[in-house]
């Protein structure tokens, strides 16, 4: 662990930051009304300050939106929580995963969704195969699991064929449900499901898209085509 300077951090404050454990990435005003500390905002950001400074967090500012997001560094997930999955932070899934935390905690407001499990701590690698969370849903007395995945940029078709089967055959999600903010790739996704996988796979992987989707408020009122 790098020197961090306790002097300069009241560890007592450290506990506004366990939203982070969950959530992995949060814009300070989420995390404001997430967390624990009751002062107003303005406080709030001077302490975020701090924290950053002291090595605990990272910050930066989504270009579509002008929100400022932070997440836990290795220091900081090192003194929050040390048993939980590493967040594996790079240049190509930071805008992509604070994206994915800020449409998964606005999907825990419809009626059939009861946890979310955001999933940050896959390798590049690996990512393509990887649902972008998982929504832990209830319909009357039966439970299920819905791979969500946000895309924004598209894939190779054969990449795309291998994500759902892999999602659906051998993670054995129930369902699939994409977002896309970009209409042809929407359109895209569409045509490989409908060719390779029917209309079995059409019903088990359900296709969304949202123009306001990356706006400052997001609007869960999205179109299913």
């Amino acid at each position: 662990m790098s020197s961090l300077d306790f002097n300069y951090i009241n560890s007592l404050y450290l506990e506004i930051l366990f939203p982070l454990v969950k959530w992995k990435i949060l814009d300070l005003k989420t995390l404001h009304e997430e967390g624990s500390y009751t002062h107003h905002i303005k406080s709030f950001r001077k302490l975020i300050a701090r924290f950053e400074k002291g090595g605990i967090i990272k910050s930066f500012r989504d270009p579509w939106t002008g929100k400022k997001f932070v997440y836990l560094t290795r220091d900081g997930e090192d003194m929050i929580s040390p048993e939980d999955s590493r967040l594996i932070i790079t240049r190509w899934n930071l805008m992509h995963g604070a994206k994915v935390s800020e449409i998964s905690k606005s999907l825990l407001n419809l009626e059939m969704v009861r946890d979310v499990i955001v999933n940050h701590d896959l390798d590049e690698d690996k990512k393509e195969l990887g649902e972008d969370a998982t929504l832990v849903c209830q319909k009357e007395d039966f439970t299920f699991n819905i791979a969500f995945r946000f895309v924004i940029t598209r894939s190779k078709k054969q990449d795309v064929i291998d994500e759902i089967r892999h999602l659906l055959y051998k993670k054995k999600f129930e369902f699939i449900v994409y977002l896309f903010c970009m209409p042809n790739i929407y359109e895209a996704y569409k045509e490989i499901i409908l060719e390779k996988f029917g209309a079995r796979g059409s019903s088990k992987v359900l296709l969304f898209y949202s123009q306001t989707i990356i706006s400052r408020e997001i609007d869960l009122n999205i179109d299913r085509k």
